[in-house]
């Protein structure tokens, strides 16, 4: 018998776009993976939630994903991969660093903010840039390529700290135009659950990283951000230009193309720019509160990863950190999964009330930690659910920033956010662990440093818009 979607079984009519889609079939070897293009889309089983959403007129939280809808969510998976490959591992490879190059630890600290310098410059020029999403996707992987490579035949220290900036320099573009591309080409209901997911690839990128770091430095910050690049490069060739830009451009030819390609219908992206009027915001969004929401979640997460293991090292909590860190990014990785999966077709609503939650979350496994001395297990799940809640805070604060932002202002409105975010988590942990004391090699106060954490999930919980 036909397949029937679920707006079929409620009697409510449907247009059919022909594109290509990822389906299921049956062949003689057993069940495939396959792709065809045609009128007559095959769906699994709807699940009972969605039937219920479409009986009171919404559209269902589950659709079988357009071959269009994936390769976006694909580019975004393996652009935030190479940026977590690039980051996440540089402490533990200061001591191979320090070996091949003969450097002081001061000199060595630079391998890690050169990368952190790279990322600003990128957030810049991002939000001042006037060429098109995937134009400027494509810019930053061809430097990511380059800087990977560079990397590679690294034989100065100086060489390795021009190829670590210009790897920032890349992630900043990446932050800026990535999700701009997936919420202008994709349907609402999906843009918002994408957007959730798509993260993951850097607590992957970051595990894959820590996993090679006790081969060579070489393969920690090239080979794995390089790996990344080159899966990203087809994906982004088979891309059209996001629809919206073109439509922004008065290009409508082109923008039809591009949404037939996709395999996504123009009524179905929300066009933000007619939202903006009505919000009295030249970006369509409140931005003051939700700059300030996420300048202080940044802020608190840096602290609490800079001095929760201080803390926990010092009240007698030993351990692998090897693979503590490997345990956490696996986690977080899930929990980034999961959540996407959970505010799918939600609205501005879900993702609202899952930040909040999340941000509340961190409150609580931030306490929680300095309540649990002498307890390793509880103190290990406590961290990864701190984890978990400042990735999922920052996710879908940004969703909820890139969905309601108007065309025109997307790139500058998430440059000034992102950058801001950089601002406060550069500034405040260096102001506020002031507060901590040294005294015979033992760190003192680090509780409070915490404390303030705590406070600042706090507040930023209760300035999140609603």
């Amino acid at each position: 018998p036909e397949t029937r979607t679920c707006a079929q079984r409620t009697g409510e009519p449907i247009e059919d776009v022909e594109a290509p889609y990822v389906c299921w079939k049956k062949s003689a070897v057993g069940t495939v993976l396959a792709v065809e293009t045609s009128k007559r889309r095959i769906r699994p089983k709807i699940p009972k939630r969605a039937a219920r959403a479409d009986e009171v007129g919404a559209s269902p939280r589950w659709q079988a994903p357009v071959l269009g809808h994936t390769i976006l969510l694909l580019t975004g998976f393996f652009s935030w991969a190479m940026s977590g490959a690039a980051n996440e591992a540089t402490g533990l490879l200061f001591p191979q660093l320090l070996r091949d190059f003969q450097v002081n630890p001061a000199q060595v600290g630079l391998a890690a903010t050169s990368f952190t310098l790279g990322n600003a410059c990128g957030l810049v020029l991002g939000g001042g840039a006037r060429m098109g999403r995937r134009q400027m996707v494509l810019t930053g992987l061809a430097v990511a390529i380059g800087s990977s490579l560079l990397l590679l035949v690294a034989s100065r220290f100086e060489t390795l700290l021009l190829a670590r900036t210009c790897l920032g320099l890349a992630a900043g573009l990446f932050t800026i135009a990535v999700p701009a591309l997936l919420a202008e080409g994709l349907p609402k209901t999906k843009a918002e659950a994408y957007l959730a997911t798509y993260p993951s690839g850097w607590p992957i990128g970051a595990f894959v990283a820590i996993l090679t770091a006790g081969n060579h430095w070489r393969w920690a910050l090239g080979v794995g951000p390089l790996i990344a690049s080159l899966i990203l490069l087809p994906c982004l060739l088979w891309l059209p230009e996001s629809p919206q830009y073109l439509l922004l451009k008065g290009r409508r030819q082109e923008a039809e193309r591009a949404l037939k390609k996709l395999g996504t219908k123009e009524e179905e992206i929300v066009h933000a720019d007619t939202e903006s009027t009505t919000t009295g915001s030249p970006t369509g969004i409140p931005f003051k509160r939700l700059a300030a929401t996420l300048m202080c979640r940044h802020a608190a997460s840096i602290i609490v990863k800079m001095w929760l293991p201080v803390y926990l090292g010092t009240h007698g909590h030993v351990g692998s950190a090897v693979a503590a860190m490997l345990l956490m990014y696996i986690l977080e990785a899930f929990g980034i999964l999961v959540t996407g999966r959970l505010v799918a077709g939600g609205g501005n609503d879900v993702l609202a009330k899952g930040a909040r939650w999340s941000l509340i979350a961190g409150v609580v496994a931030t306490l929680g930690c300095l309540f649990c001395q002498g307890n390793v297990l509880a103190a290990g799940l406590l961290g990864a659910t701190h984890l978990i809640a400042q990735a999922n805070a920052s996710n879908l604060l940004m969703a909820y920033a890139t969905c309601n932002c108007s065309t025109a202002a997307r790139n500058q409105t998430l440059s000034r956010l992102n950058f801001l975010s950089f601002l406060s988590g550069s500034l405040v942990p260096s102001v506020l662990g002031m507060m901590v004391t040294v005294q015979n090699g033992s760190f003192h106060h680090v509780e409070r440093v915490l404390l303030a954490a705590a406070g600042l999930y706090g507040f930023a919980a209760a300035l999140m818009p609603r």
